[in-house]
């Protein structure tokens, strides 16, 4: 997924950048991690998303970029090591 956010333009791109999420202190980030499941947290800067025609253009640019990812299957299927 990175890569791909990365390729449409969203660089920099960085895996727990600048914070590390599996240090944070929250219900939801440890309970997205329940069972091994995969979580992707996403954060988009606000000033992208400006006026509605931004919102729906990185909208159709993340989901295209979620697209690719599951495609090329980056990361573990549900029960495999991650």
């Amino acid at each position: 997924l990175i890569d791909a956010l990365d390729a449409a333009g969203y660089g920099p791109v960085g895996d727990n950048e600048p914070y590390d999420w599996r240090t944070a202190h929250g219900y939801t980030l440890r309970a997205d991690r329940i069972g091994g499941r995969t979580a992707i947290y996403l954060e988009v800067r606000n000033d992208l998303l400006a006026d509605p025609v931004a919102v729906a253009e990185h909208g159709r640019r993340i989901g295209d970029a979620f697209a690719a990812a599951l495609a090329t299957r980056t990361w573990p299927a549900p029960g495999e090591a991650g």
